[in-house]
């Protein structure tokens, strides 16, 4: 891959007719000063070429894409922190995602070449860049259709996606040729009659037609999902292979989880972006535990899921956390104060003996979990305090939070869980007892 742009060959001659002309010392300056701006700005590369050529479809996984580096997500995906300095048709991209795939079931087998299928990179999101009014949103997807256009020679189509919801509203363009196939989509969400809040836009590179239809609800079939299973002999049983989706900074923890479970099932062409427009997530605050049920609902009814609630136990902690007070009054614990949420106040083993007291509660919540997990089934997590019982582990956010549980242990009494915050977090263990404790609910999305 060779950077595009022509300023690499006008500062080494630039330079090299200082040294001819004016001796070492001016060279060095001169040189210190192209150094001092490569660092800071770094050599901005376009794709374009190498789509119109067919090259992007045969690079090689690894460790940089474009001179930006790549960070491994899970087997199948990357993220690529472009920072700007990563083009496609001239147009400068964010966060780029990269979808790999090989021809054999095990991508992890040693000497197979994964194969690129997919490119999708963020021209505009709320959530990273801040909002923008209507007129500059419109401004600047038409311009960016224009480039496409005039880049590709490519006439531009109108495509049609998934059924519109109450609240979100997207528009689809696509350019398509025997180089693969081009989208750009924008979304919008609907505040009310009168007003509109823009969402995102981004841009899609497909290796070929079929690709297009990985966004078709309907995938998910129990077949593949069992396939998905894993069983090891120290009793492990999880599901493999589930893709990562990092959430970053912002607070779409129900977004993003809920993303991976599509992406798990076969719905790949919609990213956490447009579910977080959906639940009107906010890029703060995430989805509240109050709204996350109800933006399920929103989430399965627009792409014809089937959600089922499969346990809820918020309802009754404050009965439990009278239990808490009356146990840590006998063993002389800090009592509660009351000045900040119940779960930085409380002591993280006391609560979990307190909520996993009724061994036959715990029990059936186990038996609910595994059923789901032996059919290749995430389960939704709805968590009270997501550092309560990873407390050690400084990366780790607290507050309510939502992940996915993905396999368990009866042997060594664990479940196995996973966050949407990179590949670190893919894959983890926690006590059942403890497990339990932090649950507030358990929800399922599955394809109908």
């Amino acid at each position: 891959m060779k950077p595009t742009c022509s300023n690499i060959t006008f500062i080494v001659s630039f330079c090299f007719r200082i040294f001819m002309g004016r001796g070492l010392r001016t060279l060095l300056a001169v040189s210190a000063v192209a150094l001092y701006l490569c660092s800071a700005y770094g050599w901005s590369e376009d794709m374009f070429p190498d789509w119109q050529s067919g090259k992007i479809w045969q690079i090689e996984r690894s460790r940089r894409w474009y001179n930006a580096p790549a960070f491994d997500l899970d087997s199948g995906s990357q993220r690529v922190i472009s920072n700007n300095r990563v083009f496609f048709c001239s147009l400068r991209l964010g966060e780029i995602l990269l979808q790999w795939s090989s021809n054999l079931e095990n991508n992890e087998t040693a000497g197979v070449k994964d194969k690129l299928h997919k490119v999708q990179c963020s021209l505009y999101n709320r959530g990273d860049d801040g909002d923008m009014d209507e007129q500059q949103f419109r401004t600047l997807f038409e311009s960016y259709q224009e480039k496409i256009t005039k880049s590709t020679g490519i006439r531009k189509m109108r495509s049609t996606g998934p059924r519109k919801a109450a609240n979100l509203r997207t528009e689809v363009w696509k350019w398509e040729s025997p180089r693969g196939i081009i989208l750009l989509i924008a979304g919008r969400s609907i505040l009310d009659r009168k007003q509109e809040r823009m969402e995102y836009i981004r841009l899609v590179l497909l290796r070929d037609r079929k690709d297009v239809r990985n966004g078709d609800a309907g995938g998910g079939k129990a077949s593949h999902l069992l396939e998905s299973v894993a069983r090891q002999e120290d009793g492990t049983v999880w599901i493999k292979g589930i893709p990562m989706v990092d959430q970053g900074s912002k607070g779409y923890c129900v977004p993003a989880s809920v993303a991976r479970v599509f992406a798990h099932y076969g719905v790949t062409s919609v990213d956490m972006h447009t579910l977080a427009a959906l639940c009107n997530t906010a890029t703060e605050g995430g989805t509240s535990l109050y709204s996350m049920r109800e933006a399920l609902k929103k989430i399965s009814w627009h792409f014809n899921m089937t959600l089922n609630t499969v346990a809820e136990y918020w309802q009754d902690r404050e009965k439990h956390l009278a239990k808490y007070d009356r146990k840590a009054k006998k063993e002389n614990l800090p009592p509660r104060k009351h000045e900040k949420s119940w779960f930085e106040e409380v002591d993280p083993q006391a609560w979990s003996d307190v909520r996993s007291s009724n061994q036959m509660e715990v029990q059936k919540w186990l038996l609910k979990i595994r059923s789901y997990v032996n059919r290749g089934v995430p389960v939704l997590w709805s968590v009270a305090a997501s550092e309560m019982y990873c407390h050690k582990d400084q990366s780790i956010r607290g507050g309510p939070h939502m992940r996915l549980i993905i396999g368990y242990n009866q042997k060594k009494g664990t479940i196995i869980f996973s966050d949407s915050w990179g590949k670190f977090a893919t894959r983890r263990e926690m006590k059942i007892n403890d497990a339990f404790a932090n649950t507030d609910c358990l929800y399922v999305l599955r394809p109908r």
